[in-house]
């Protein structure tokens, strides 16, 4: 949600009036909050958290929730799993859906990694897929300026208790299955190198 809303309030499918009309409302919130983090030259979400002052904070969350409850934001990655696009309106994320998705993860989908674990994700997918890993596979070709600076975690305090409900169950079964296919595949051999090694993840209750 936090990096949609950085990517231009992202929302593929919403139609243009509905996008139109949120961003009009959230760009006069947004303001004081563009010109503090211009002025002083806080470059990533990471850095402009760090000290941003209360009041900036105090419309920073209320652009956020404006673009959290904007009809189509919620449920992307269950939509977009189920053939629909990410922002598209009209969507009803019932059990039913949310079912056809988790049914689709587990026997429609050759593979699944998780962003997160890249370097286990990669060697996880040739121990099940075949073929030996290159080193170009591990290489970030799309490091942001925040990987960068070396600070890529995002601030959710803006979140508060917004919680996108049906993406996060969906997750959960991406976890469930990654985990579970760490667990029936051979581990990845560490070679010296204890990036390759997934027992941070295996020993999660």
């Amino acid at each position: 949600i936090i990096s949609a809303y950085w990517h231009a309030q992202h929302a593929d499918g919403m139609s243009k009036i509905a996008w139109g009309a949120m961003r009009s409302e959230i760009s006069a919130i947004e303001r004081p909050m563009l010109h503090w983090r211009e002025k002083t030259a806080r470059i990533t979400h990471a850095q402009m958290t760090r000290d941003i002052p209360e009041e900036i904070m105090e419309d920073y969350k209320r652009a956020m929730a404006i673009y959290f409850n904007t009809d189509g934001v919620q449920g992307c990655m269950t939509k977009m799993i189920t053939g629909h696009r990410c922002a598209e309106q009209g969507v009803e994320l019932t059990p039913k859906l949310i079912q056809k998705a988790e049914d689709r993860l587990m026997h429609d989908f050759a593979f699944i990694g998780l962003t997160e674990e890249w370097d286990v994700s990669i060697c996880l997918f040739h121990q099940m897929l075949g073929g030996n890993a290159r080193e170009v596979e591990f290489v970030n070709y799309r490091a942001g300026k925040a990987s960068r600076s070396g600070s890529t975690a995002y601030d959710t305090r803006v979140l508060g208790d917004m919680v996108d409900t049906v993406d996060e169950d969906i997750y959960s079964t991406v976890k469930n299955i990654f985990t579970s296919n760490l667990k029936k595949y051979a581990s990845c051999p560490s070679n010296k190198d204890a990036r390759f090694n997934p027992n941070h993840l295996l020993s999660r209750r």
